[in-house]
């Protein structure tokens, strides 16, 4: 863990703790995790990465088999897609 007593934030200047916060906001960690509940949304790249290609081809591809999909699992998709702005 990077932030908390453990991770000295006293210690760190602004602009590592900036990075590291950065960092977690994307859904990166150094090793623990807390209680999990339900699916855990991929990794966005670090910051400063270019976007992760594959995550746009996967999205389409689920968008074109949506009509083959039954109607709670279409229903799920888009729920979730307008979650995340998609």
């Amino acid at each position: 863990r990077m932030q908390g007593p453990i991770g000295m934030s006293e210690e760190k200047d602004e602009a590592q703790m900036a990075r590291e916060q950065a960092m977690f906001d994307a859904g990166h960690h150094h090793g623990g995790a807390e209680e999990v509940e339900g699916i855990i949304p991929q990794m966005e790249a670090q910051p400063g990465m270019p976007v992760r290609q594959a995550v746009l081809r996967r999205k389409e591809r689920v968008r074109e088999i949506m009509h083959t999909l039954p109607h709670a699992a279409q229903a799920a998709i888009r729920d979730s897609l307008d979650r995340n702005g998609n």
